[in-house]
């Protein structure tokens, strides 16, 4: 009694032109798992594991002459797919970096083009000059208050222990601050 043989695997170098596509098909469904499972441990991201093992099978099966190509033996013609596969994975990587190297000097190009102008610039310092002169104009209390206020940010509780006043009087210096600011930049 013999024993069952299990399933044949195929190699292209026994395999006539006639029946390419039909020996393409036996090699996806002997390799592609283990194709598969060594792209995936290569892969960043499994978005293109499929893809990659169609792309290996796609360019079996453009190749001229493949039966030539491919080594004798399943070990042998399992590692030139995982050696394609490689190699495919290898030129992704690498036109990723491409891509985002791109995007990077789009990315400071366009950035350069929202900096601001050196006319906004000036006109950015002129007004805060103007703020600054109005600042320097208040009276002492109303310009501790405000700057207390507004640049350290404490609140007017915290404004009226430091200043050793009350909240309603923080509250009085810092509305004159406000009104004394305005006035000077609407005269500006």
């Amino acid at each position: 009694m013999s024993e069952p043989e299990g399933p044949k695997l195929v190699s292209l170098t026994e395999v006539s032109r006639e029946t390419r596509e039909q020996a393409l098909d036996r090699l996806y469904d002997e390799h592609a798992a283990a194709l598969r499972r060594f792209v995936v441990a290569r892969v960043v991201g499994n978005l293109d594991v499929d893809d990659i093992v169609q792309d290996v099978y796609a360019r079996l099966a453009g190749m001229d002459a493949l039966a030539e190509k491919l080594p004798p033996g399943n070990r042998s013609t399992r590692a030139f797919l995982l050696t394609m596969a490689n190699r495919l994975v290898i030129d992704r990587e690498r036109h990723r970096g491409v891509r985002r190297q791109h995007r990077e000097r789009l990315q400071l190009l366009q950035d350069r083009d929202r900096a601001p102008s050196p006319e906004s610039i000036v006109l950015a310092r002129d007004d805060l000059d103007a703020v600054a002169a109005a600042i320097d104009g208040m009276k002492p209390q109303w310009r501790r208050a405000f700057v207390l206020n507004r640049f350290s940010q404490l609140s007017y509780r915290d404004v009226a222990r430091t200043m050793n006043v009350s909240t309603k009087t923080v509250e009085k210096y810092i509305s004159k601050a406000l009104l004394h600011l305005r006035a000077a930049l609407l005269r500006d």
